[in-house]
């Protein structure tokens, strides 16, 4: 032994005599030749540690005032540490079920509507070999192998279970009832010398009922009790329910009973779903119409019933008896409530119920001469000048008024002696609209002939001949609210016959009363006076030529667009050819009467005339 100067120290103690070994009587000799007594080697010793216990606490102290890191200090003896002494609980691995029977998990889940579910079973066949064998670490003195907890054998200390391994299973029930969520299963599964993962099938029953989700457990056992079962032996399997009831509903939100037939029905429908069987209560409320145990006391028998609809059944209808000898109009409330768990009530779950009349019909009539109504009091001479100086932009969808914009402002400009001009007919509700009617006549001739003089004029001033003014400008003038009207009625309307029938009716108007009747008066008024009234043809001949030319084009492309579907409508590509094909006609047919009017086309043609007319028509093309 050192001590502080590093002088050797020789411990001599007498071991002849027990009491030798008493403090008192040890010496230690140094080389020096003195002599210490081993209590005061202890003493020196003992403050010594003191000393050394005082000056760690001081260079601690100082330490972490400094912040100073904490040093690990090094020994060159392994103590003891306290997690040595705590039990570890192992980690479970594949080494765990080494030679064993598991599920391929604890946990499984099926729909209703999925007929079975599948579970798997897996052999782990290897296993680790013995110490002789395998070569690997000797177990500690406490009969653990001395490798550490987390470490598994290297694969050269593995093999094969070898033999044919059998377990048996069974399922047994949960929430989930044996025979009315899943049929009880139980077997033997045997492993051959090649197989690892084996297939078990349980069946499950669809009861189309709306219900909560339910579970069933499936055991493994062993028969011969050699422990081959791992973890997990047990596996839980949750039946999810995916059944749909479905959303009930009223037909209607009205009823109509009629008392000659004594019954008024209640039709309910059953929507997004149809599965199991659900029932649902339907009861009645009075409102004008009283109700109680019989119709004959009372307007109709109160209802109060549950009604149940089957697996897919989509439509039930309630019969509520009512009181034959009712007269007036009464009604009541019906009501849906209180559905199977699951079942939903749709937005129609009340109805009003009529007894008398066919109020349908009624409605109808009264909603009519509330419209009517309204209209002719809007329709008053004074309502219509304030709708004829007024600019209304419309409404929105939430009936908001729409802002007024700078268009609504330019048309309400130019429109608006117009406007004034309409107001000034009188309402259809005086007199049976026959002043409106004629008042009408009047003001449309008034247009036309101002329209006419407008195009002219324009034609004058621009330098055009009158003939081409009259087929383009006053054309134009006078036709065009006959094509929007043609417009709105082939939108509006399911077949073409208003679109097509307005274009040929405007036409006929046109030619036989436009031209018909004032020749006709002209031809009296000439008469009258003993005088003969003629008419220069002019262009006339060729031009009604050229129109009939365009129109025998334009009469059978109807019919071949009718042999192939459809006069108005079809393909987009068909009716864009059409469209265009309908206008080319309309310039063509301009051209050449312009081109007839100006003598650049041009062709002689003598009409026959009857005596006695002023002149012979002759024309030059």
């Amino acid at each position: 032994m050192a001590n502080g100067n590093g002088q050797a120290l020789d411990m001599n103690a007498n071991t002849n005599h027990p009491s030798t070994s008493s403090a008192s009587t040890a010496q230690l000799h140094t080389g020096g030749g003195s002599t210490y007594s081993v209590r005061e080697i202890d003493a020196s010793n003992s403050q010594m540690q003191r000393v050394l216990s005082r000056a760690r606490l001081r260079h601690a102290a100082v330490k972490s005032m400094l912040g100073s890191s904490k040093r690990v200090r090094s020994a060159t003896v392994k103590r003891p540490v306290l997690r040595n002494a705590v039990v570890k609980i192992p980690h479970r691995t594949a080494t765990d079920n080494w030679g064993k029977v598991t599920f391929s998990s604890p946990n499984y889940s099926v729909l209703e509507s999925g007929g079975h579910i599948e579970v798997d079973l897996i052999l782990y066949r290897k296993i680790p070999l013995p110490p002789s064998v395998s070569g690997h670490r000797p177990l500690s003195a406490a009969g653990q192998d001395s490798a550490p907890a987390d470490e598994e054998p290297a694969e050269s200390s593995l093999t094969e279970k070898t033999g044919v391994v059998s377990v048996n299973y069974c399922t047994r029930g949960g929430t989930a009832k044996d025979g009315h969520d899943f049929s009880h299963t139980e077997g033997v599964v045997i492993f051959n010398e090649d197989e690892y993962v084996k297939t078990i099938r349980i069946p499950i029953i669809d009861d189309y009922e709306y219900e909560a989700d339910k579970e069933f457990f499936i055991d493994l056992s062993c028969p011969e009790e050699s422990g081959i079962i791992g973890d997990p032996g047990v596996a839980k399997v949750t039946i999810i329910d995916d059944d749909v009831p479905g959303e009930f509903d009223f037909a209607s939100t009205y009823f109509h009973g009629d008392p000659s037939s004594g019954v008024l029905r209640l039709v309910i429908d059953r929507m997004g779903g149809s599965d199991g069987t659900v029932t649902l209560d339907v009861c009645t409320e009075d409102g004008s119409a009283v109700g109680g145990d019989n119709c004959k006391s009372f307007d109709y028998v109160a209802c109060n019933e549950q009604v149940t609809f089957k697996h897919c059944e989509m439509q039930k209808t309630v019969e509520i008896r009512i009181n034959e000898a009712s007269a007036a109009s009464k009604q009541f409330t019906a009501i849906l409530k209180n559905p199977s768990f699951g079942a939903k009530l749709g937005a129609v779950s009340g109805a009003v119920c009529f007894i008398g009349p066919d109020e349908s019909k009624h409605d109808e009539a009264q909603l009519a001469k509330e419209a009517q109504d309204d209209e002719e009091e809007e329709l008053t001479y004074k309502g219509q000048f304030i709708q004829a100086m007024s600019i209304d932009a419309g409404e929105d969808e939430d009936g908001n008024p729409n802002e007024i914009s700078c268009l609504d402002l330019l048309l309400h400009f130019c429109t608006f002696f117009f406007k004034v001009l309409i107001a000034l007919v009188p309402p259809t509700q005086y007199l049976k609209a026959y002043p409106a009617f004629v008042i009408s006549l009047i003001v449309i001739g008034t247009m036309t002939a101002f329209v006419e003089q407008l195009g002219n004029l324009l034609g004058c001033v621009l330098g055009i001949h009158q003939a081409v003014t009259g087929i383009t400008i006053v054309a134009i003038g006078t036709s065009l609210p006959d094509t929007f009207a043609s417009r709105t009625a082939a939108l509006q309307d399911e077949y073409a016959d208003n679109s097509v029938g307005n274009v040929t009716g405007s036409n006929s108007v046109n030619v036989f009363l436009g031209l018909g009747l004032p020749w006709c008066i002209a031809t009296i008024y000439a008469a009258a006076k003993g005088k003969s009234y003629c008419v220069d043809p002019d262009n006339l001949f060729q031009s009604l030529v050229f129109f009939l030319t365009v129109a025998t084009v334009c009469i059978i492309t109807l019919f071949v667009r009718r042999a192939l579907g459809g006069e108005l409508g079809g393909p987009k590509a068909v009716k864009w050819v059409c469209g265009v094909c309908m206008i080319s006609l309309w310039v063509l047919y301009v051209i050449l009467a312009s081109l007839k009017a100006y003598n650049i086309l041009q062709f002689n043609v003598d009409l026959p005339v009857a005596s006695g007319v002023c002149s012979t028509a002759h024309s030059s093309v």
